[in-house]
């Protein structure tokens, strides 16, 4: 499926975000290459969007085209008894769940996280530094395709860091699919943790407005502290969790960009450089 001028605001969870000339959602594998060999033949950029809540989009919103993956790469499979094969298009949710149906560990520290499989390996998704714990833990390898073929990179080859990938390098690499080994863990542990973070989710995180998740990459505590509450027309920092920028009334990523800045200066005075853990699209 195509659509065309297709507003990026319906697809990210700040709700913001300009059109995008073609968003495509193939049903199939085989159209997803056909189409990814149409823009390279074209000089046509592309880009891949998950769940979109770890994207702020300009209010321009962005050129050529857009590629969603949650129809051709759909699939969750049992393989063995530990092994569990997983489309980057599906939503952790949905691998949480079914990793602890099958009496599995479920990376239930994610459950409070609203991306895909996909956007998860990207970004290494995982706890603040002190937890340690990271979606990478028990992958095996991804598949990805490299605009010519299907490869496979082990999960070392994957250069795994905080909140990185070798993805981040080669960005017109689109993952397709992922392989875990999970330890046992028998389901009623594993469906006690996951309602166990939801609840610390409810009670710790501000999630009753439109927001993308932590803003900048390991910055500062007192800084954080200093932004709570930070408003601008109807976006502000949260007073709830720090590091999180918050929509409470019609916006524009033109006015959440702004406080962006602010944190970033802020952060200046400090004497710390930070770099957005958000991906900014324009």
């Amino acid at each position: 499926m195509k659509l065309f001028s297709e507003h990026l605001s319906k697809h990210t969870t700040f709700k913001v975000g300009g059109p995008a000339d073609v968003l495509l959602i193939p049903e199939t594998l085989e159209e997803l290459f056909k189409e990814i060999e149409y823009c390279r033949a074209n000089n046509t950029s592309f880009r891949v969007l998950g769940n979109g809540s770890n994207i702020l989009v300009s209010d321009d919103g962005v050129r050529g085209y857009v590629i969603k993956l949650n129809k051709c790469c759909n699939h969750i499979t049992l393989t063995n008894q530990n092994q569990i094969r997983v489309g980057a298009g599906v939503s952790l949710q949905s691998f949480i769940k079914f990793s602890i149906k099958n009496n599995l560990y479920g990376n239930e520290f994610l459950s409070s996280v609203p991306g895909t499989i996909g956007g998860a390996i990207f970004m290494n998704a995982g706890t603040w530094v002190d937890k340690n714990l990271y979606v990478s833990d028990f992958l095996t390898h991804v598949k990805y395709f490299d605009g010519s073929e299907i490869k496979t990179l082990t999960k070392d080859e994957c250069s795994f860091s905080y909140r990185s990938s070798i993805f981040h390098k080669h960005e017109d690499w689109i993952i397709l699919e992922a392989c875990f080994n999970l330890p046992f863990q028998p389901s009623e542990v594993g469906e006690e943790k996951r309602k166990q973070r939801l609840e610390w989710s409810i009670l710790y995180q501000d999630i009753k407005y439109p927001n993308a998740g932590s803003i900048f990459c390991q910055g500062n505590g007192r800084v954080f502290n200093l932004l709570k509450g930070i408003k601008w027309k109807n976006v502000g920092w949260s007073e709830k969790t720090g590091n999180w920028i918050n929509i409470y009334g019609t916006s524009s990523s033109r006015d959440i960009y702004f406080l962006i800045k602010v944190g970033k200066l802020l952060h200046y005075l400090f004497l710390k450089k930070v770099k957005t853990e958000i991906r900014i699209w324009n």
